[in-house]
C-alpha cells in the first residue's frame, strides 16, 4: 500500500507570461483619441451645420416679414394720403355749402329789404288818401365785436308834402328777464348815451336813424317798438313792432 505524501504549506498561484508591448498600447490610445476627438468635431459639424440651415431659414423668414411690413407701411400711408384728400374734400364742400348758405340768406333778406323799399317808394311817389304824410323805413340790427352790443339803422320818411317836420322818436325793447316778460326803453339800457327819453327828429324828406344798444344781462330781446310823435299843424303818431333778428356783421371784428 501506497502513501501518499503531502506537502504541507501555502498554495502557490498559477503565473502566466505575458510579452509586455509599450508602443501597441500607446498607440492604441492614440487611436482612441483620434476616434473619440473624430467623433466630438462630427457631432460638432453636424451641429452647426444644422444651426446654420435654421439661421438661414430664419433670415429668409425675416427678409419675408421685413418686406410684408414695408408693403404694409406703403399700404398705410397711401391710405393715410386718401384719407386726408377726402378729408379736404369733405372740409372744402361743407365751407362751399356754409358760403353757399349764407350768400342765399343774405340774398332773400336783400329781396326782403328791397320789396318792403319798394312798397315805401311807392307810397312816396303815389300817397294813398288817408295817408298820414310819414312812414317808419325798415329797422336793421347788426352784431358788434361785444355779444351784448348790438347797432341799429332806421329811416324815417316824409311820403307826402315837402314841409319841414319836426318831432320825437322812442325805442322800446320787449323780451324776457329771468323767466318774466319786461321792456325796457332805449334810454334805460347799460351805456345809453341818451339825456331823455325820446329822439328828436327834424326833415324835410327823410332822415336815417342810427345808434348803438347794449343789452342787459340775462335780458333776451324778442321785439323791438318804434314810435314816433310828429308836431305840426296837427300832431302825428306812428307805431311800428319789429321782430328781434339780427343780421352777422363781419366788419365789426375788432371794433366796440
Amino acid at each position: 500500500m501506497k502513501h501518499q505524501h503531502r506537502v504541507l504549506g501555502s498554495q502557490q498561484p498559477d503565473f502566466k507570461l505575458v510579452s509586455h508591448k509599450p508602443a501597441k498600447t500607446k498607440l492604441q490610445i492614440i487611436l482612441l483619441g483620434l476616434f473619440l476627438f473624430g467623433a466630438s468635431f462630427s457631432v460638432f459639424y453636424a451641429g452647426y451645420y444644422v444651426a446654420l440651415l435654421h439661421q438661414d431659414d430664419a433670415m429668409v423668414h425675416r427678409d419675408l416679414l421685413l418686406k410684408d411690413a414695408q408693403s404694409l407701411d406703403k399700404q398705410l400711408a397711401e391710405l393715410k394720403q386718401q384719407s386726408a384728400i377726402y378729408e379736404q374734400d369733405a372740409e372744402l364742400s361743407r365751407q362751399a355749402a356754409e358760403i353757399v348758405r349764407k350768400e342765399n340768406k343774405s340774398l332773400l333778406d336783400r329781396l326782403s329789404d328791397l320789396e318792403k323799399a319798394n312798397v315805401l317808394y311807392h307810397r312816396v311817389l303815389t300817397p294813398e288818401k288817408d295817408d298820414k304824410g310819414l312812414a317808419i323805413g325798415q329797422l336793421e340790427l347788426k352784431s358788434t365785436s361785444d355779444k351784448q352790443r348790438f347797432r341799429y339803422n332806421f329811416n324815417l320818411m316824409q311820403v307826402s308834402g315837402r314841409q319841414r317836420v319836426k318831432g320825437i322818436v322812442y325805442i322800446t325793447l320787449f323780451g324776457v328777464i329771468d323767466g318774466v316778460k319786461s321792456q325796457i326803453k332805449l334810454s334805460e339800457l347799460p351805456a345809453s348815451k341818451m339825456k331823455q327819453e325820446g329822439i328828436s327828429v327834424g326833415f324835410r324828406n327823410f332822415q336815417s336813424i342810427d345808434g348803438e344798444l347794449v343789452l342787459r344781462e340775462g335780458f333776451t330781446p324778442e321785439r323791438v317798438e318804434i314810435v314816433t310823435q310828429f308836431s305840426g299843424r296837427k300832431t302825428v303818431r306812428l307805431r311800428k313792432v319789429y321782430d328781434w333778428s339780427v343780421e352777422e356783421s363781419h366788419y365789426d371784428v375788432g371794433q366796440g
